[in-house]
């Protein structure tokens, strides 16, 4: 039997197929679907297996196929290459399109002997894809496939079932058993838009370190991070202190930050922070969406990230190794892979709860399958000989595209808000990977492991572009403040840093639960690139009762001398000879759109338009002096 080469053009038609095929691949066909003596020359053997493929026998011969064969068969006609895809059929059927198969087999079943049986659907398909001309003849009566479905549900369950151990002293052995753990829920759309101003406003204080070469925070920002959060990251963090009483075996890998990590990154990859000296400060864009609409800053970082560079997900899987240095090189391009999955999400129903793995299947039966590596020999857990991903078995879609799909979806889409989330912690969640070289000792694969279901919400639909507009929920009734007519605010509860942070940015402290407004410090920080509307937004929603009248009249005056004077930037001042001259260059037609008179003999010229002013002076017959040292 002749095998292709990837690159080389698979026949156009049928007839040509069949004649790619030897004498020992063609014989069994004939013996076991044509009827008849069975023919001996090559090309009589053709013939009569093209008789089946032909006028009204194509139908009758169709028909003949089992409803899985029909399925697979009717899958690869309707595909755009013609070429049929296992994993996706799989995927999308839950089942082998071949039931007469070797269930050993990587693919279709081809004839390997005279002994062994064939299958009718091969007949259609040589070599895993349907020749041109006879896929214009089925396209005229199989039926094109029903779109891949997801399966959702209302609600997940109150708990999860994951295999574990025990000792069983009676029989001196472990049994296995299943264990019930509690889900964790997490709404993330309202934390989303809380966080995002909270860390926005922790970098603008200074506090966010990074690490100079990978531009990650540091260990004491992710914890300042961690604390500024809507109820914390998704696992707590772990106090250290607890685990010195046990030995080495007992102490659990933890996962760590996931949400305090993402966020740094997330404001890099969309130019609202950068990075200055040690620490990340706010870019004019990232001062702006601190006044902005919050869905609007999530929905344009979750675009950003899409395409950004600033970090291949992939590298948070620390398990998997190999992807610097020269296996860098083989690494799929990121982007891509988001994309993949984006198109996924935005497929899934709004509102409704879905299994990960259902995701996961779903996603290939729809076709946005990805790729990790273009050689998988470069990437290892432990050591490269023994642990390579190369081998067989090692490198599934379980082990490296689900758990790239799982850190997307767990520390940056529902970061974001784009998700909800429900989940264990990460230990014992997952044993798929048992089996795999060097991984005796890991509690999981990795941090995301315990990510059991997820739920599209309705500001997820308007990042992924599914609706035009996005009402925000209400802001949670909190009398937290009271804002007094002389100007103080008092703290009436414990205020979370965020909140700290941005009264410290407009008022000054002077009591243990006491700011007091002033309005030079509200200017200070007008002038640093805040927004006043920020700080009456907070005031307003966490007194939870109209402001007092002074109050009021004293932002109305603040923000009136707020914009009072305008920057327009930097400008040259140029004195003329004498009035007469001054009064020519502002009124020609071409240097006065470049100047202003400023009176008597003087006139300004901003910085964007001296170019333009000297080509045009110049035409005038003068040319502007420079001072000459010391005068």
């Amino acid at each position: 039997m002749r095998y292709y080469r990837s690159d080389e053009p698979k026949p156009a038609t049928i007839a040509e197929a069949l004649r790619a095929y030897g004498n020992d691949n063609l014989t069994p066909m004939v013996r076991q679907f044509c009827e008849g003596k069975p023919a001996t020359r090559k090309e009589d053997m053709i013939s009569r297996l093209l008789s089946l493929l032909e006028g009204d026998n194509l139908r009758g011969t169709f028909a003949k196929l089992e409803e899985r064969e029909q399925a697979a068969l009717a899958e690869t006609v309707w595909s755009d290459d013609a070429s049929f895809n296992k994993a996706r059929f799989e995927a999308k059927y839950g089942r082998r399109p071949l039931p007469k198969a070797d269930p050993d087999d990587a693919g279709l079943s081809y004839m390997h002997s005279r002994q062994r049986s064939v299958t009718l659907l091969e007949l259609f398909m040589p070599q895993d894809s349907v020749p041109r001309d006879l896929q214009l003849r089925l396209r005229q009566f199989v039926p094109r496939p029903a779109a891949a479905k997801i399966n959702t549900i209302q609600s997940p369950p109150e708990d999860v079932e994951i295999p574990t151990s025990v000792w069983n002293e009676k029989q001196k052995k472990y049994d296995r058993v299943t264990e019930a753990v509690l889900l964790i829920r997490r709404d993330m759309e309202r934390a989303a838009l809380h966080d995002v101003l909270a860390v926005l406003r922790l970098v603008d204080a200074g506090k966010v370190a990074i690490t100079d070469k990978n531009r990650w925070p540091t260990p004491s920002s992710l914890k300042q991070i961690m604390a500024v959060l809507d109820g914390g990251d998704f696992y707590p963090d772990e106090n250290a202190d607890a685990d010195k009483n046990k030995q080495p075996w007992e102490v659990e890998d933890k996962p760590g930050p996931i949400r305090a990590f993402a966020w740094p990154l997330l404001l890099q990859a969309g130019k609202l922070a950068q990075v200055r000296g040690t620490r990340l400060e706010l870019t004019k864009a990232g001062k702006t969406a601190l006044a902005a609409p919050a869905h609007e800053t999530l929905a344009g970082l979750w675009e950003d990230w899409l395409f950004g560079d600033v970090l291949d997900e992939l590298r948070r899987v620390n398990v998997i190794r190999g992807q610097t240095g020269k296996g860098h090189r083989y690494l799929t391009d990121p982007t891509e892979r988001r994309e993949a999955i984006a198109a996924a999400l935005s497929e899934c129903p709004v509102a409704q709860w879905i299994a990960l793995d259902e995701f996961s299947r779903y996603a290939r039966a729809a076709g946005h399958e990805f790729g990790i590596s273009d050689d998988l020999w470069t990437l290892y857990i432990a050591e490269q000989q023994y642990g390579s991903l190369g081998y067989d078995g090692c490198s599934g879609w379980n082990i490296l595209q689900f758990r790239y799909l799982l850190c997307l979806l767990m520390e940056y889409a529902a970061t974001l808000g784009l998700i909800d989330v429900a989940f264990i912690r990460p230990a014992g969640a997952r044993r798929d990977y048992g089996d795999m070289w060097g991984t005796d000792d890991l509690d999981f694969f990795s941090r995301y492991d315990g990510l059991f279901y997820m739920r599209l919400n309705a500001l997820g639909a308007f990042c992924l572009g599914l609706r035009e507009t996005y009402a925000p929920p209400p802001p949670e009734a909190r009398q937290i403040l009271n804002v007094l007519a002389n100007l103080d605010v008092v703290a009436t509860a414990p205020l979370s840093p965020a909140d700290r942070m941005l009264l410290e940015a407009f008022a000054e402290r002077t009591g243990d639960h006491v700011w007091r407004l002033h309005r030079d410090r509200i200017l200070s920080g007008v002038a640093k690139g805040r927004n006043i509307q920020e700080l009456i937004v907070f005031l307003e929603s966490s007194a939870g009762t109209a402001m007092p009248q002074p109050v009021v009249q004293f932002f109305a005056d603040v923000q009136k001398r707020a914009i009072a004077l305008s920057d327009l930037g930097a400008a040259r001042l140029i004195r003329c000879v004498d009035s007469a001259l001054a009064a020519l260059i502002a009124n020609d037609s071409a240097a006065g759109r470049c100047c202003s008179l400023v009176g008597g003999d003087m006139i300004v010229v901003p910085a964007k338009d001296e170019a333009a002013f000297h080509r045009a002076i110049r035409k005038l017959g003068y040319v502007l002096s420079r001072p000459s040292a010391g005068s």
